[in-house]
């Protein structure tokens, strides 16, 4: 009887611990369901109206902020003035995960891959929709439009 009885209280314990560990599990869900996510963004200009990356950064913030559907689950940091290091450390951060989203030129990513380069050749291309056909902006039938503006 004595074993019988410590059988049952050993599965009622494992019982339990399951049981707590599912809630557990479950709460921790729920929680980062909600949770919202943080994004790394870098920049070596600037954070003033008149910079470039900066105007480009408000504007995307302003659209994720606007998206109904995003509201408050996308949260963007902000690092102007290259305050996570130089161009070419930030592009070696971004390659591993540390900082999200790099605002930059082309020539730094064309360390990384050499093909990013052909876009510093500025007279290679006589017009956009020969840009276009080169770097395959062509999709489901309609052509990017680069100055949307």
């Amino acid at each position: 009887m004595m074993k019988m009885t410590q059988f049952c209280s050993a599965r009622r314990i494992l019982a339990f611990a399951c049981l707590s560990s599912a809630l557990i599990a479950g709460s921790a869900v729920s929680t980062l369901a909600h949770a919202a996510l943080n994004f790394r963004v870098y920049s070596s200009l600037p954070a003033d109206d008149s910079s470039a990356h900066y105007i480009w950064f408000s504007r995307f913030q302003e659209n994720i902020n606007n998206n109904a559907k995003l509201k408050g689950q996308i949260k963007l940091n902000y690092f102007a003035n290259g305050m996570l290091g130089k161009e070419a450390d930030a592009t070696q951060q971004v390659r591993i995960g540390a900082i999200n989203m790099m605002i930059s030129g082309t020539s730094i990513w064309a360390t990384l891959v050499p093909e990013m380069g052909v876009l510093d050749l500025g007279y290679l291309f006589k017009d956009y929709s020969q840009v276009g056909k080169a770097l395959g902006w062509q999709r489901r039938g309609k052509t990017l439009r680069l100055n949307d503006g």
